[in-house]
């Protein structure tokens, strides 16, 4: 029992703290990050606080064997909720009142097991607040006159949900010889011997060789499995705008915990890397 009574004081504890820390000082009602001021802003009063931009804090990894092997989850501030419908796991402040998934409109739970995740070193916070969202997809839906009802309801602006989305970033210098066969294409007419002309396409072959130098930056490995594909291959970000990482970017939104690990990611982001080579040796 005294074990059980610890657990739950350090509960409560950490919960009155994420409740202070997003209460207004000046009238004491909650605070949410604001896209258009990028701060905190009280829902009440419209005080503001700065969020702090740490440079230094957003760090590019070196990334080893022994990292990939040995890298270590750090202490969050926020819990768990997981999703009845699709089972995507997100990050919440402890003040949020995000009931609903924003990928299928199923209904969060406390999820069974707090996940341990690794906190992100940086953050591209939101440009445009629900109420921009909403009045682009009011505009939107409006054109679509065969949509669904389903579809049209679902621009209640009580239903538009923020959420972060993750993703894995690499940098990489890759220096690479090739050899290989290259061709020229060339065109032959044939005559038949009915004397009917046609052309053919033939090709001479040559050896060729060379070399590659190329540095990949900030490529973009999703680290999410639950959005639609579809949509996911729209998005682009530029990570100039990246800002160093503060829970305040999470108060009143919510952040999806990566489905796709660092040695999931490296794997993807190799593949793409020599794809991309390939396609630089074949010019």
């Amino acid at each position: 029992m005294d074990s059980e009574f610890k657990i739950y004081k350090k509960v409560v504890e950490y919960f009155m703290d994420m409740a202070k820390k997003y209460c207004c000082e000046n009238c004491g009602s909650s605070m949410e990050f604001d896209a258009l001021s990028q701060k905190l802003k009280c829902l009440s009063c419209g005080y503001e606080i700065e969020i702090k931009h740490e440079e230094d804090k957003v760090i590019e990894h070196e990334l080893t064997q022994h990292i990939l092997d040995n890298i270590k989850v750090e202490e969050k501030h926020s819990s768990s909720m997981e999703c009845e419908g699709c089972g995507a796991i997100v990050e919440v402040d402890a003040a949020s009142v995000a009931t609903t998934c924003g990928y299928c409109g199923a209904n969060y739970v406390l999820a069974s097991k707090q996940m341990d995740v690794i906190i992100p070193d940086g953050v591209i916070s939101f440009k445009i607040d629900k109420e921009q969202a909403h009045e682009s997809y009011r505009k939107w839906i409006k054109g679509r006159w065969l949509a669904p009802k389903e579809l049209k309801s679902l621009y209640q602006i009580d239903k538009i949900q923020g959420i972060y989305i993750p993703y894995w970033t690499f940098d990489a210098r890759v220096d690479a010889s090739y050899k290989a066969m290259g061709g020229k294409d060339y065109t032959v007419v044939k005559e038949d011997k009915n004397g009917n002309k046609h052309t053919e396409t033939r090709t001479n072959w040559y050896h060729t060789s060379g070399s590659i130098s190329y540095f990949f930056d900030d490529m973009l490995i999703k680290a999410s499995n639950k959005l639609n594909p579809n949509l996911s291959n729209l998005l682009d970000y530029d990570t100039k705008d990246v800002l160093s990482y503060s829970p305040d970017y999470m108060s009143g939104h919510c952040m999806e915990i990566y489905s796709v690990d660092l040695k999931e990611a490296h794997i993807e982001v190799k593949k793409n890397m020599k794809q991309t080579i390939r396609r630089l040796c074949e010019r």
